[in-house]
């Protein structure tokens, strides 16, 4: 079985992109590094290695690290690393 799940991209990663999201089809037991690398060889495989390994990700609005089961309907927006000044 597959789900779908809306990712949002956001500053340079939307601008990279193109787009503001993307509705990905993944199978039902999937987690955001299944997500992640999906999106690499696909609409993000533009990103440079060094930017795309720096993602910061949220899942339905809450930020997370590591390997997140994700469910249908999922929202998860990715930016990039923030920089202070």
């Amino acid at each position: 079985m597959t789900m779908l799940v809306t990712v949002q991209y956001f500053a340079s990663v939307r601008e990279a992109r193109g787009e503001a999201s993307d509705s990905i089809e993944l199978r039902d037991d999937a987690d955001t590094t299944v997500l992640l690398n999906a999106l690499r060889a696909g609409p993000l495989a533009i990103l440079d290695d060094a930017l795309f390994d720096r993602l910061l990700v949220a899942v339905n609005q809450s930020v997370v690290s590591g390997a997140v089961r994700l469910n249908a309907d999922d929202e998860v927006a990715l930016f990039p690393p923030m920089t202070g000044g």
